[in-house]
Formats: C-alpha cells, sequence, structure tokens
C-alpha cells in the first residue's frame, strides 16, 4: 500500500506499491487508481510524494529547521 500525498494537502491510500503508483503515474493524462474509498481519476502532476504506507501504520512528513549560531 502506497499514500500518494496530492498538491492540494489531501492523501490518498492506494492499492499499489511505491513502484506501481510510480509507473503508474508516468504521462500528463488523468489515470484511474484503486484506493481504499474505490477507483479514483488523479493528475499525475497534482502528486507531489508517494509515501510507503506498509511498514507503518501512521504516515507523514518530518520537517527539520536549522537554527543559525546565535553567538
Amino acid at each position: 500500500m502506497a499514500v500518494l500525498r496530492l498538491s492540494n494537502g489531501d492523501d490518498l491510500v492506494v492499492k499499489l506499491t511505491v513502484a506501481e503508483a510510480a509507473a503508474k503515474l508516468q504521462g500528463d493524462d488523468f489515470v484511474e487508481i484503486d484506493a481504499e474509498e474505490g477507483p479514483v481519476r488523479v493528475r499525475p502532476s497534482g502528486v507531489i510524494a508517494i509515501i510507503d504506507s506498509s511498514e507503518r501504520k501512521s504516515t507523514g512528513f518530518r520537517f527539520g529547521v536549522e537554527v543559525g549560531d546565535k553567538g
């Protein structure tokens, strides 16, 4: 299972591996992908990340901020 992070901020859980999802999202036209809620049409340019969800029960990004020297 993979999670597609969409440019509108939504996450879409799909019934594909990360490699399968990446292969399916080649090109510019809408593609139909089987999601948990049923088939969904997705435009590849609207997907900003593909995340592997098979290893964890939760998915997300971690952001780090590097703070400059205050001395």
